[in-house]
C-alpha cells in the first residue's frame, strides 16, 4: 500500500481476514507517527472441534507501545475487539497528557471549522 505510514510485519492469512484487519488499522491512522510500526498476531486457541481467536495489534513508535488483545469465535470479532483495546489505551493515554480545558478548545475548533480536525 504505497504511502502508507505503518506496516503489519509477517501476517498470512486469507485475503478476507487480511482485509478485514487493513480494515481495523486504518482507524489507527490519526494516532500514527510517520515511523510507527503494527504488528498483528492472529493464534487460533482450542483443540479440534473448537473454535476461538485470540488477535494482538501492537503499535510501537519512539519507544513506546500500545497493545491491544481481542479473542472471539471467530477471527472477525476478535481483531474487532482488539482494535477497541487499543484505541481504549490510545484514548486514556490521550486524556491523560492533555487537560480538560485543552481539550474543549480543541472540540470547539473543531465545532466551529468541520472537516479540520479528529475527535478521538
Amino acid at each position: 500500500m504505497k504511502g502508507q505510514r505503518y506496516r503489519v510485519h509477517k501476517f498470512d492469512a486469507d485475503p478476507e481476514v487480511k482485509a478485514h484487519i487493513y480494515q481495523q488499522l486504518a482507524e489507527f491512522e490519526p494516532y500514527l507517527l510517520p515511523e510507527s510500526q503494527m504488528a498483528v498476531l492472529v493464534q487460533k486457541m482450542g483443540t479440534k472441534g473448537e473454535n476461538g481467536f485470540v488477535v494482538t495489534l501492537v503499535i510501537s513508535s519512539e519507544g513506546g507501545k500500545v497493545e491491544g488483545v481481542g479473542n472471539g469465535d471467530n477471527v472477525y470479532d476478535a481483531a474487532t475487539q482488539a482494535k477497541k483495546a487499543a484505541l481504549l489505551e490510545f484514548e486514556q493515554i490521550q486524556n491523560a497528557v492533555i487537560s480538560s480545558g485543552e481539550r474543549e478548545l480543541e472540540i470547539n475548533a473543531i465545532m466551529k471549522n468541520p472537516g479540520t480536525g479528529y475527535i478521538h
